[in-house]
């Protein structure tokens, strides 16, 4: 207990550090101080680490706290994610807020204890998935396919990340099921149930996009493990993508 006090403890410190640098951006920039975006970005990485460490994060009631992370998660909502944007529309040049560059990756991984079927991008995409944030605690089944879903990603498997996205959402909506819906005569044998069942019984408790996005993510992971017509490549965008709408669809359950 004492050491998550410590690590939340530290992450709201670290939000706090960040969003003073991110509020004096735009000042900064008019005074021609263009090292400053990357202060603001180092500051932003910091708590993207302190999330990739994580699966989970568990906020309690704190919505304001949730809010935050997920914009710091996903890079969206503060100055630093509109210059940047407006710099790839210019430029036509990505700017990554999670990579790693400056890090010796072969000793890191070493010291981590990550085998050595890795690229240097390894620590980018292990900062871009970070931690699901909820209020709510989640099942053991669900809490071993989300550390695989990250595995994978970071590892650069993104077929095998699809897959995962799919493990994740079924336990996850299962968990949400049990919770929201008293077993009737119509529900007992709900365990049975496939994912696509599982979804359209969910569907009531879904926004229409995040019905919608189920139903795309499970049709996407069965054309990978089903397909008869030759592979399905999955890019590492397309990955990143279904984790996003795998998170943001669990956070709706469980926050």
């Amino acid at each position: 207990m004492k050491s998550d006090n410590q690590f939340y403890w530290n992450l709201r410190k670290k939000i706090q550090e960040f969003e003073k640098l991110d509020s004096d951006l735009l000042d900064q920039i008019q005074g021609g101080n263009f090292d400053y975006i990357e202060t603001v970005i180092n500051a932003k990485k910091e708590i993207k680490r302190l999330l990739s460490d994580k699966d989970v994060i568990h906020i309690g009631p704190d919505k304001k706290l949730s809010k935050k992370l997920r914009r710091i998660r996903d890079d969206y909502g503060y100055h630093i994610d509109n210059i940047l944007s407006k710099l790839t529309e210019i430029t036509g040049q990505e700017f990554s807020q999670s990579s790693e560059e400056d890090k010796d990756y072969v000793d890191a991984l070493f010291s981590e204890g990550t085998a050595d079927y890795v690229d240097d991008n390894f620590f980018k995409r292990k900062n871009e998935v970070g931690a699901i944030i909820v209020s709510h605690s989640l099942p053991e089944v669900f809490l071993y396919h989300l550390g695989k879903l990250k595995e994978c990603y970071s590892l650069g498997l993104y077929e095998a990340t699809v897959i995962y996205c799919r493990a994740v959402l079924e336990s996850g909506l299962y968990a949400s099921f049990k919770q929201k819906v008293k077993r009737g005569p119509k529900e007992k044998d709900f365990e049975e149930w496939n994912l696509k069942s599982l979804i359209n019984s969910m569907k009531r408790f879904l926004t229409n996009e995040s019905y919608e996005q189920s139903h795309s993510l499970r049709k996407k992971a069965n054309n990978i493990l089903h397909w008869k017509h030759g592979k399905i490549v999955v890019s590492e965008k397309e990955a990143l993508d279904a984790i996003k709408t795998t998170f943001a669809i669990i956070e709706e359950m469980f926050l």
